[in-house]
């Protein structure tokens, strides 16, 4: 997201000066944010677009692939943002990532069951040999398909793969 920024950084600029108006009028009402002015450079850096997609320095994150494409939409051109509107496999597989990363970090049966039912969305092609019972992470994780792979470096390859079409 970040790199798209710093290429045409024009969308991401005007989604937050709206933003920023949008914050002002309805705290400080229409005059104040009348009074309004913007003065950002035509490109930005890396690090002046990651202040600003993150300005809390929590990560920029997501929390399902329709967040992700949504904010896509409202951050970077369209010509660009086309590709985080992911197919139906890599969605699938984008929401199981982050189920997984949620139960990895919180171990709570809530997110054991968020986790769950992602494995249970993932179907058919690429995500196939990601299916399967995970009431033992480890033991998930370390179950190879026919060809010896581990969904370990599967789930390595279906990230490189999503990566590469951005």
């Amino acid at each position: 997201m970040i790199a798209y920024v710093t290429r045409h950084s024009r969308v991401c600029i005007k989604n937050l000066q709206s933003r920023i108006v949008q914050s002002v009028t309805e705290r400080m009402g229409a005059e104040a944010a009348k009074g309004l002015e913007f003065r950002f450079p035509v490109t930005l850096t890396r690090v002046r677009a990651a202040a600003l997609l993150d300005p809390k320095k929590w990560n920029i994150s997501y929390g399902s692939a329709e967040g992700l494409a949504k904010r896509a939409n409202a951050l970077i051109a369209a010509t660009h943002a086309k590709k985080f509107s992911l197919g139906a496999e890599d969605s699938q597989f984008l929401d199981f990532a982050i189920a997984f990363r949620n139960y990895l970090s919180h171990r709570s049966d809530g997110a054991r069951e968020t986790l769950r039912q992602a494995i249970a969305q993932l179907t058919g092609g690429s995500n196939a040999s990601l299916a399967g019972p995970a009431s033992n992470i480890g033991t998930y994780l370390k179950f190879k398909n026919a060809a010896g792979d581990s969904r370990a470096i599967l789930i390595a390859q279906r990230f490189r793969s999503i990566a590469v079409a951005l």
